[in-house]
């Protein structure tokens, strides 16, 4: 091959080229897990291809280069993005991109510590949705589907603050997958609401994802991932802890199953940690002291969920964890139905009670659980000026709650 046709091949059935590019194991979770990324070009001129191949190329090197940096700084990457484009400020306006861009831009909203930790990541894909062409935003098509609605005008501003809520995080809807779905209602929506509540902030972003679906303006094949997410009703206070013996059982059978999710169970058996700071915790930080691993939380749903847990070292692979896509709510009920648990008992709420109950009955105060769980704390100047539980109180939690993992 000519070093000229580099990255570019013919798809030989639809006689256009496409762009293949294979991506480094070092940044390909930021490309969603793939070994190679392939677009098609849409042309079967070879010049066009390669003035095409030329611009992806550039921006995927410099998107690997600013992720190795730990520079994956927006405002920066937005200024890469617009100098590699040849799209003018009236384009990005037709596409609604002001909007976007604005809100990229603004120092205030970039930093404002209610956005979840990939919430940087999913503004650079999003630009990169819009420059080319494929973005889904919420701005876009809010109003024209609230002016399609029969409804009260009540009803109206619900869903409409219900998705301004949702643009804050994802501006451009094809983007959240039914894990990042999951993840933004526990995030985002649970903390300090009701289920109803939140359910109905649910009902609004589903109910406008099948309208994109149904106008087209998402394709059809589009999974909305809203559906089924719905949270129980029931006091989340009276829901059982879960029992040795189903533990035991999920243990047996996620471990025959899907190792990542096996990982996630024996992870939150060990730690009581909540499915999201599970599912980052390789990307947040861990670090090794002898036998012992320190996880350290530095985002999540209230303030006193940043905090370090600990675990004996070597029994949770948590590359395995991070690396899955899988949703592990689902899989997780799905094997509760499969053993014939209870009901109420939920796939990662009843471990963190079976936690906190371990820990009580080992008669450690309700300070050093509520830490440990990052439950909110009965007195606010006990929370801010205590620096909370030493490594080496930590370490005996760790010996405490492996010491109580059933056997399997």
């Amino acid at each position: 091959m000519a070093i000229s046709e580099k990255y570019i091949k013919l798809d030989t059935k639809r006689r256009t080229y496409k762009f293949q590019r294979h991506i480094p194991e070092d940044v390909r979770k930021h490309f969603g897990g793939k070994t190679t990324y392939t677009k098609s070009l849409g042309t079967d001129s070879l010049s066009e291809a390669i003035i095409m191949r030329n611009r992806l190329a550039a921006d995927i090197d410099e998107k690997i280069k600013l992720i190795r940096n730990g520079q994956a700084d927006l405002a920066a990457a937005i200024e890469l993005k617009a100098q590699k484009t040849n799209l003018s400020p009236e384009e990005y306006h037709a596409r609604s991109a002001d909007i976007i861009l604005d809100q990229f831009q603004s120092e205030d909203e970039y930093n404002d510590p209610s956005l979840m930790p990939n919430d940087r990541m999913v503004k650079l894909e999003t630009l990169e949705n819009i420059i080319e062409g494929d973005a889904v935003l919420i701005d876009a098509y809010m109003n024209k589907w609230l002016d399609s609605l029969e409804l009260s005008d009540t009803r109206i501003k619900r869903h409409e603050r219900s998705l301004k809520l949702l643009k804050k995080h994802y501006p451009d809807i094809s983007l959240i997958t039914r894990r990042q779905a999951s993840e933004f209602i526990e995030d985002v929506l649970a903390p300090g609401k009701k289920s109803k509540t939140v359910n109905d902030y649910i009902g609004s972003f589903s109910l406008f994802t099948k309208w994109l679906i149904n106008k087209g303006y998402l394709p059809q094949e589009h999974h909305n991932p809203w559906t089924e997410q719905a949270l129980s009703t029931k006091d989340a206070a009276n829901l059982p802890s879960m029992p040795d013996d189903v533990l035991v059982k999920m243990l047996q059978l996620s471990k025959e199953r899907d190792i990542s999710h096996y990982n996630t169970v024996l992870a939150a058996a060990l730690t009581g940690m909540r499915t999201s700071e599970i599912l980052r915790a390789y990307e947040t930080g861990i670090t090794k002291d002898g036998e012992y691993e320190f996880l350290h939380v530095k985002k999540g749903k209230t303030t006193t969920s940043i905090r370090t847990v600990a675990v004996k070292a070597g029994l949770v692979d948590w590359e395995a964890i991070f690396s899955s896509s899988q949703d592990m709510t689902i899989k997780g009920r799905e094997l509760l139905d499969e053993v014939g648990a209870d009901p109420l008992i939920t796939p990662m709420n009843s471990l963190r009670h079976r936690t906190a109950t371990i820990l009580e009955h080992a008669n450690v105060n309700s300070y050093t659980i509520n830490r440990w769980t990052g439950h909110t704390q009965e007195s606010h100047a006990f929370r801010t000026y205590s620096d909370g539980a030493s490594n080496d109180q930590l370490k005996e939690l760790a010996d405490l709650m492996y010491s109580k993992l059933p056997k399997y």
